[in-house]
């Protein structure tokens, strides 16, 4: 199975920008994911330290959930 993708240039250049980076833009939502996953279990933070991390990481998968994007 094969997609094309088809932009209207020079218009359409961040649509294309976006379309291409997609994967580097996924890399870093799930680095971001692991140093935040990593951070709380190896660190000791306090608890009001602990919930912000936390809620990050939350917010991270809630926002791509709502797009339909699988982080893993």
């Amino acid at each position: 199975m094969k997609t094309i993708l088809e932009f209207n240039l020079p218009e359409e250049t961040e649509e294309l920008d976006s379309a291409l980076n997609g994967p580097k833009y996924k890399s870093i939502l799930i680095e971001l994911d692991n140093h935040l996953r990593d951070t709380l279990k190896h660190q000791e933070l306090t608890g009001y330290e602990y919930d912000i991390y936390d809620k990050v990481r939350s917010k991270i998968y809630e926002l791509t959930e709502d797009e339909n994007i699988a982080l893993y």
